[in-house]
């Protein structure tokens, strides 16, 4: 049996976005809330995700989503390369929801493994290696490819599982609570600093209470609340990066209805106190 932990991943906060490859042995399941490809560069052994086991060897591709606990189990000279990005990086294309059905709308037969003899593989570790290159580099519009280069990646994907008929043929229900849920992010985006109450959300949408937080959490791994938390704090670091407000002045710009709260929120969410980092950006 092995532990579960959470792992907080540290994205930026206007491209939530990370390429990186890692060679690091794995001793414990983990789940995060970004959505997760990744490819087999080197190495053989197993991986765990979500309760079912796979035998990975090189080339091997897997989509994990933001809920699922994984982790790598292999010997020494194991090469992964990892691309994690947070949903709200595509909110804005309106699109993109069918292509999102492999991580959230899937049969029970599901694999979480693309292997090597899918049609659509090889042009996937192209678009693989063009993110990492982009990503790397970061030339001038480096985001705007590597957003472009991300959807026909999803599109490649999207395709392989359609083909391998491996999704679930009512998407169309997954569609539907995507569609309101973009609602609600958009309000929040627009709102966040003012007091938002479940009630005031579910009426965007005329859903209950109750029914949009499952919603909610479906599709972005994470509660309402959490979530308008995390924009607030956001933005109170920008304020912090760019005025000389006080802490108090930021807090309630921001938010926040009392300065200790904003400073435990802000410490959970940063792992420092808003002085610290407001020193530390300065």
């Amino acid at each position: 049996m092995y532990d579960l932990v959470y792992e907080n991943l540290k994205l930026d906060d206007n491209f939530p976005f990370a390429f990186f490859r890692t060679s690091d042995r794995q001793s414990f399941l983990h789940y995060h809330d970004c959505l997760e490809l990744n490819i087999v560069e080197e190495g053989c052994g197993c991986y765990l995700i979500n309760g079912k086991r796979y035998d990975i060897k090189k080339g091997d591709i897997f989509v994990i989503n933001n809920k699922e606990p994984h982790m790598a189990v292999h010997d020494k000279d194991f090469y992964l390369s990892v691309i994690v990005f947070d949903i709200k990086l595509l909110w804005r294309n309106k699109g993109i929801s069918e292509y999102l059905t492999p991580f959230f709308a899937r049969k029970e037969e599901f694999s979480h493994k693309i292997v090597i003899n899918n049609k659509n593989y090889h042009e996937m570790v192209k678009v693989f290696n063009k993110i990492y290159i982009e990503y790397s580099d970061r030339d001038n519009g480096w985001e705007l490819a590597v957003e472009s280069l991300l959807m026909y990646l999803l599109t490649l994907i999207y395709r392989a599982y359609n083909d391998m008929e491996e999704l679930d043929e009512n998407s169309s229900e997954f569609q539907k609570i995507y569609s309101m849920i973009r609602v609600v992010l958009e309000y929040i985006g627009n709102n966040f600093r003012e007091d938002i109450t479940l009630d005031l959300l579910a009426k965007q949408v005329s859903l209950s209470p109750h029914y949009l937080c499952r919603c909610f959490k479906k599709v972005t791994g994470r509660t309402t609340f959490a979530y308008i938390e995390q924009m607030r704090v956001q933005y109170s670091c920008y304020l912090l990066k760019t005025t000389d407000k006080s802490i108090m002045e930021i807090a309630l710009s921001s938010g926040f209805n009392s300065v200790n709260y904003f400073n435990r929120v802000f410490k959970k969410n940063i792992n420092m106190t808003p002085k610290q980092y407001r020193r530390q950006k300065r």
